[in-house]
């Protein structure tokens, strides 16, 4: 730096870095929450737009006069209402009971005639669950 130079000092916000969470604060990370669905594919950019011009962005605090802001937060609310917000790629798991699934194996596999197994009802699991 020459003579007479100031130096800026830039402001890096490290709250929730520190403490091992990326959670830092509760207007920009809930506001976030929309734009992130929308990157994800999760609604579809029609409604990602109409939210972005009727509520501003504003998903914390949207001017509840506004029928068409609130119109498009119920539509978002059901796309993604029902998506572990944690990660969004494992099932939600809030209703599920907190008891852990023991793995199962079917020993109708071990049969020697696969028609049998081939004509069954598909057996659908359920969705397994993190247990912490």
């Amino acid at each position: 730096m020459g003579c007479g130079s100031t130096r800026s000092v830039q402001h890096v916000g490290t709250r929730g870095y520190v403490l091992g969470n990326p959670y830092t604060d509760d207007e920009i990370d809930t506001n976030s929450i929309v734009p992130f669905a929308h990157l994800k594919a999760l609604i579809s950019d029609e409604l990602y737009e109409s939210f972005m011009k009727n509520c501003k962005g504003e998903y914390l605090n949207p001017d509840q006069s506004n029928a068409s802001c609130m119109g498009d937060i119920l539509a978002i609310k059901k796309c993604i209402g029902k998506i572990f917000t944690g990660q969004i790629l494992e099932p939600s798991c809030k209703l599920i009971s907190p008891k852990p699934m023991a793995l199962k194996w079917d020993p109708r596999f071990l049969i020697a005639d696969d028609t049998d197994i081939l004509l069954s009802s598909p057996h659908v699991p359920r969705p397994w669950c993190r247990v912490h």
